[in-house]
């Protein structure tokens, strides 16, 4: 994930500087070391410091669900908009065991404890309710 990617580039440079401190010198606590790389990753993509809450609270936040893209990069959005292809949501599915072979996301509702799927039903102007995630800033369910 971008984010992963991210954090460790820049822990990796940190580290680097950490090994060239002399012996002689003191060696920075691990609170500061880690409120550095904390900075270090915030500073180029602060989206990235939320996201661990963001999962954890089931992005509920209206701060985790950004109605556009939440990065600077903008080749992070390209990519991350990927997801967004009802083909791809589907493949995820069968990966993670969601879905059966032949059936797609786009055509399931979860129930409110995201443990069970049925066929999609019609809401009240007669839509489709899909499981499906179509764009940036999709509301909590």
């Amino acid at each position: 994930d971008y984010c992963n990617r991210l954090t460790s580039r820049e822990t990796n440079a940190y580290v680097e500087l950490l090994t060239a401190i002399p012996e002689s010198d003191p060696f920075p606590p691990l609170e500061e070391i880690e409120q550095t790389l904390l900075d270090a990753v915030k500073s180029k993509e602060p989206y990235c410091s939320l996201l661990e809450s963001c999962i954890l609270s089931d992005y509920e936040a209206e701060e985790c669900r950004p109605a556009q893209c939440p990065f600077e990069n903008s080749a992070a959005c390209t990519y991350l908009e990927s997801c967004f292809d009802p083909s791809v949501q589907t493949e995820y599915g069968i990966a993670l065991g969601l879905l059966s072979e032949g059936e797609k996301l786009s055509e399931k509702i979860w129930d409110e404890k995201r443990d069970d799927a049925t066929t999609a039903s019609t809401d009240a102007d007669g839509g489709v309710k899909s499981a499906g995630v179509q764009g940036w800033g999709v509301p909590a369910s």
